[in-house]
């Protein structure tokens, strides 16, 4: 069973992934990265909701800095 607080009440989260693991990550995070930036940029006036793709290239974003050595904050809402 987990604990009922795993981040004692911090904002941020250590995750530890295998150098291996991270390897085959990089290159789809960047796939997933790029397209979501390319599909803002192209069609922002068509998508239908503009504000959750831009949550997710900021998710895509913190995940790339997390596999390169960063921190990454998980924020509610």
């Amino acid at each position: 069973m987990s604990c009922i607080n795993p981040t004692g009440d911090s904002p941020l989260s250590t995750l530890a992934i295998d150098p291996a693991q991270g390897r085959i990550l990089r290159p789809m995070l960047v796939m997933v990265h790029t397209g979501i930036k390319d599909d803002l940029a192209s069609y922002a006036n068509v998508l239908r909701e503009p504000a959750r793709l831009r949550r997710e290239e900021e998710a895509a974003g913190c995940l790339l800095a997390a596999l390169a050595g960063g921190a990454v904050e998980v924020r509610e809402g």
